[in-house]
């Protein structure tokens, strides 16, 4: 996998946390 993914799934992932919250 690249580092790039990883890097942008872990960005949405902070965004759809903070979203839900």
């Amino acid at each position: 996998m690249n580092a790039q993914l990883t890097e942008i799934m872990r960005l949405i992932t902070n965004l759809m946390r903070t979203g839900v919250v």
